[in-house]
């Protein structure tokens, strides 16, 4: 059996495994590591993630892949990953001539425009959580 197979399937596991106990345990285990402080900007007294390093061990994650942080420091680092890997895939479409500079152009609009509607979107929710 696959250790995700425990939490539904492929599709749904890793859902299922966030409202799970098993991980409700890990998360207030990397909380206390973390002294409820955002490892990245310090802030207390505010709604936290527990932020994945690495996806190689998800569902029996080791504890020094796991880190907390504040809501808007995991908006942001997630946003930064979604940047590099789009940058990553036009890079390699334009090496590979799989489209014009225009393209490219307007490709990079399009992302930019939805990095920005994600990043209101996440804030409105972090803001109406905090009610």
């Amino acid at each position: 059996m696959n250790t995700w197979e425990k939490y539904g399937t492929k599709k749904n596991a890793y859902y299922n495994y966030l409202y799970s106990n098993d991980w409700a345990i890990k998360r207030a285990k990397v909380l206390k590591r973390f002294n409820y402080t955002c490892a990245k900007c310090g802030a207390k007294n505010t709604p936290f993630n527990v932020h994945h390093l690495t996806y190689k061990h998800v569902y029996n994650e080791r504890y020094y892949e796991l880190i907390l942080l504040c809501r808007d420091c995991h908006t942001a680092i997630h946003n930064d990953m979604q940047a590099h890997r789009n940058t990553r895939l036009i890079n390699c479409m334009l090496k590979a001539n799989l489209f014009s500079k225009h393209l490219v152009q307007l490709t990079l609009r399009i992302i930019h425009i939805k990095s920005k509607i994600l990043a209101q979107f996440y804030n409105t929710k972090g803001q109406s959580n905090n009610k």
